[in-house]
């Protein structure tokens, strides 16, 4: 069917109804009593199914999340739902994706943190596929959690909307998806209005969007999903009109008995005082013209014995009003929790162990940790050679704390093995040094790991670190270490400004014209530009497509590389490489324009002088060396905004190429650390 038979000259569609008219919607919760909360909802022909069972352990230990719950989505259309039958894998991309989102959309409404290291599992089953399957299940997802008595901060609606022939319509059903009709899917939180979803497969014009997208908001406002779990609870009429008395008496029952599991689960949870007002709202009859049937939610709600529970004050975290774990420590900072079980627990006359150990206890007790600080800082103790982990101690009762006990050794052991701890008594060859520690993890280690990837974090890690040996300092924790602790403070203060360059310049170098020389001379770019396909048979479209594609891949044609590089090396054809340096590791050793230089050394290269370099401003000269050998020199070229973040002794690894004229560039950049780099030894035996 062509897309214009889908709208009648009526303005009507194929199946009767109006452009911004749902279908008929039947919906039904507990279908399944093996189910810890599950419901079924009709939408037209689309049929669903949803089921909740949770909050359980989690199967997997490795998916444990120590301060929320995980919430699993699995999606699964059966064969039979559609004319052609056919069986979708589990890991159908397409199963795949609408589960992905289905989780995205509930993550932020459901509250996970009530249930740490536990697990909610979402199952979806498409009985019949008629369009709108993404909204169906979303309003199924919903009902079922309701039904399963899991607190979410609000309902979540969803509708979908399109546009045929610039006709914006509501809740597409299958051949309107079919005739290539834009289509989008609007998941909102009524009490709020917030948008919590919005998804599109395809082009929709902009003129068109905010119509379209109005009308999805207002359909998830008005659909079925939206009148049972709508914060305001007023019974919209969205049932079909011709829809007969007893089916919408069979609704209407439905719903007040629903509304009443609602309020005596909202009395319980929520503390505000506009409880009651929410249920005060009147139930519009099917029927107008028969005035008896008209009630009110309240009357009926009335009629239920819904014996109203005391509110009780909602308790504080313990981590409310601690300081963020980073943050600077003053020289009269007092800690919340600042009872010491024993005296003097810093005494230099106890091991040093028992000292650090403690300290990192007190610290974590009195500041409050984001995921990402949690992890910078449990790497950096197991880096320095504290023991620390997932199965962290998290303070039960053992028999230890009762000295009659008959497990008191082994509860005891049981209890350390978790919490972090540093050996008691070190041995004579191990040497205890925060500066290398410190020098070495934000020097190597932290850039090597793929762990951390973000520069957040990179801005985050040398404040996290520094803010606990500010508090070794002020605590007095190590009297005999001051001197390597305020060393190991300075380091933290130069990876704060250099870490978040290492990152922005591994990510910008190299730069234009050291690209541009890898594509015009030699180079892993130069490779992909010289080869030629052989499908490539002279057609003029053909090869325009495919010079785009290799502009996309690379960055740059070959002709506007020539461009970029003759002004400073001359006729490309009269240069060719004369050297190759794979993989060397360099230290950088003076930067045009940085304080110190003089003219020799921004003249050591003949092409350095090129009069339209000089005046150009665009590149400047970066002088470097073998990291173990100062004595022999390159001299590249970089853009001034990349020379800008370069810092003298920086380290990075390259393929380092040199033209005929001694003119050098760099290919594959990798590795780039800052100036207090040193090797991590394979055999350090040093403590923090």
């Amino acid at each position: 069917m062509s897309r214009l038979e889908l709208l009648t000259p009526e303005g009507l569609r194929v199946d009767g109804r109006r452009p911004n008219e749902l279908r008929k919607i039947i919906a039904k919760t507990s279908v399944l009593a093996q189910a810890d909360g599950s419901a079924y909802i009709e939408q037209g022909n689309t049929k669903v199914l949803a089921a909740v069972y949770g909050p359980q352990e989690v199967r997997h230990r490795m998916q444990i999340l120590h301060d929320r719950a995980i919430i699993n989505v699995e999606f699964n259309v059966a064969p039979f739902s559609t004319s052609e039958r056919k069986k979708r894998s589990k890991n159908d991309k397409r199963s795949l994706e609408i589960a992905s989102s289905i989780r995205q959309t509930f993550e932020p409404v459901v509250q996970t943190s009530q249930f740490p290291r536990s697990q909610i599992d979402i199952y979806l089953q498409v009985l019949q596929h008629d369009g709108g399957t993404l909204q169906a299940c979303i309003n199924a997802a919903t009902m079922a959690l309701i039904d399963a008595g899991i607190p979410m901060i609000d309902y979540v609606c969803a509708s979908t909307a399109g546009c045929i022939d610039k006709q914006p319509v509501l809740d597409l059903n299958y051949l309107e998806e079919s005739s290539d009709s834009p289509e989008l899917t609007v998941a909102i939180l009524p009490r709020t209005g917030k948008v919590n979803l919005m998804s599109m497969e395809s082009r929709l014009h902009v003129d068109m969007l905010e119509s379209v997208a109005s009308l999805a908001t207002e359909g998830s406002v008005n659909s079925m999903c939206g009148s049972l779990c709508c914060k305001i609870l007023t019974l919209q009429p969205v049932f079909d009109p011709v829809m007969e008395d007893d089916t919408a008496n069979g609704f209407q029952n439905q719903i007040l008995e629903h509304l009443a599991e609602v309020k005596a689960q909202a009395r319980e949870m929520l503390d505000n005082n506009d409880d009651d007002e929410l249920f005060k709202q009147t139930v519009p009859s099917n029927d107008e013209q028969d005035s008896s049937k008209a009630t009110t939610i309240e009357t009926e709600l009335n009629s239920t014995e819904v014996k109203k529970k005391p509110k009780k004050k909602k308790r504080k975290a313990k981590t409310a009003n601690l300081p963020e774990a980073g943050s600077s420590i003053p020289d009269d900072y007092v800690e919340k929790y600042n009872e010491d079980p024993e005296n003097d627990p810093f005494n230099p006359a106890r091991p040093l162990g028992q000292r650090v150990e403690y300290a990192m206890a007190k610290y974590r007790k009195n500041h409050k940790f984001s995921i990402s600080k949690k992890n910078i800082f449990d790497d950096y103790l197991r880096f320095g050679g504290i023991n620390t982990g997932q199965n962290a101690f998290l303070g039960r009762t053992t028999g230890s704390d009762n000295p009659g006990d008959e497990l008191v050794e082994e509860d005891f052991e049981a209890a350390n093995a978790g919490i972090d701890a540093m050996d008691d008594d070190l041995d004579d060859d191990t040497t205890v040094s925060f500066s290398e520690v410190a020098q070495i993890y934000f020097g190597s280690r932290f850039i090597r790991q793929s762990k951390f990837i973000q520069l957040s974090e990179f801005h985050e890690a040398p404040s996290v670190v520094d803010a606990f040996l500010r508090y070794l300092e002020i605590r007095n924790v190590c009297p005999e270490y001051a001197d390597d602790i305020a060393k190991a403070r300075a380091i933290c203060e130069a990876a704060r400004h250099e870490l978040p360059n290492c990152k922005v310049l591994i990510n910008m170098f190299p730069d234009k014209f050291n690209q541009a020389c890898c594509v015009v001379f030699e180079g892993q770019q130069k490779d992909i530009v010289d080869f030629i396909p052989t499908w490539n048979t002279g057609d003029s479209n053909l090869e325009a497509t495919y010079g785009s594609f290799l502009s996309d891949i690379v960055g740059m044609t070959k002709p506007e590389a020539v461009a970029i590089v003759e002004p400073i090396v001359g006729k490309h054809d009269d240069r060719k490489v004369v050297n190759k340096i794979s993989m060397q590791k360099v230290k950088v050793v003076h930067v045009e324009g940085q304080p110190g230089a003089t003219p020799e050394s921004s003249t050591t290269n003949a092409c350095q002088s090129n009069p339209q370099h000089s005046a150009s401003g665009v590149y400047v000269m970066v002088r470097v060396c073998k990291y173990e050998q100062e004595s022999e020199q390159y001299s590249i070229f970089v853009e001034k905004r990349i020379g800008e973040r370069f810092i003298p002794n920086m380290v990075f690894s390259a393929d380092f190429y040199q033209l005929d004229n001694g003119q050098w560039y760099v290919d594959q950049v990798c590795s780039l650390f800052p100036s207090f780099y040193i090797e991590e030894g394979e055999d350090s035996d040093t403590d923090m």
